[in-house]
C-alpha cells in the first residue's frame, strides 16, 4: 500500500496529515482552530518536497515528539478551491499526564484543545473527519492500516 501511496502523493498537490493522541484508551485529543468552526485532530498540510513522516515530525515537534505507525490513508475529492488530496492519520500513542500538561498549542492557530471520546466529539467534527477518525481508531485496535475515500471504506 505504501508504494502505491508514494506514487499518488507525487501527483497530489494537497496532502494533509493528522495524529491521534490518547489520554485514555478511548479519549482522543481534539483541537479548536481559531479559523475553523469545528474540531480537528492535530496535524496540518504537508509542504512541497516534504515527506509525510517529516511533516508529521514537524507538526508535532513543538508539542510532544510522539509519533507511531500509519493508521489510515483517506482520499478526498476536489472541493471548492482545494484539489483532491490524501489525508494521513498516524498513531501518536497514549500520553502521560506530564505530557498532557506540557502541551503548548500554537496560540495563533489554536484556541484550545481537549480530550474527548469519539461519540462526544462527533457532533463537533466535520462528518468526513468523524468517519475518518472512527476508521483510524479501528485500525489502531486491530493492528493494521486502512484506506478510505471521504472517510468511508470503498466497496471491494
Amino acid at each position: 500500500m505504501l508504494n502505491q501511496l508514494a506514487g499518488y502523493m507525487q501527483l497530489s498537490p494537497v496532502r494533509e496529515l493528522r495524529v491521534l493522541w490518547y489520554a485514555t484508551s478511548k479519549a482522543m485529543r481534539y483541537s479548536s482552530a481559531t479559523y475553523k468552526p469545528f474540531l480537528e485532530i492535530p496535524g496540518g498540510l504537508i509542504e512541497d518536497d516534504e515527506s509525510p513522516l517529516a511533516a508529521c515530525h514537524r507538526e508535532v515537534r513543538e508539542e510532544l515528539r510522539a509519533l507511531g505507525r500509519l493508521l489510515f490513508v483517506d482520499w478526498m475529492p476536489t472541493h471548492g478551491v482545494w484539489r483532491d488530496s490524501l489525508q494521513l492519520i498516524f498513531d501518536g500513542g497514549t500520553l502521560s499526564s506530564e505530557q498532557i500538561s506540557a502541551i503548548q498549542p500554537a496560540e495563533d492557530e489554536l484556541s484550545r484543545f481537549e480530550f474527548l471520546e469519539l461519540d462526544d466529539a462527533k457532533e463537533r467534527l466535520r462528518p468526513s473527519m468523524a468517519r475518518r477518525v472512527e476508521l483510524a481508531s479501528w485500525t489502531l485496535l486491530d493492528g493494521g492500516a486502512a484506506y478510505g475515500e471521504i472517510g468511508r471504506q470503498p466497496a471491494r
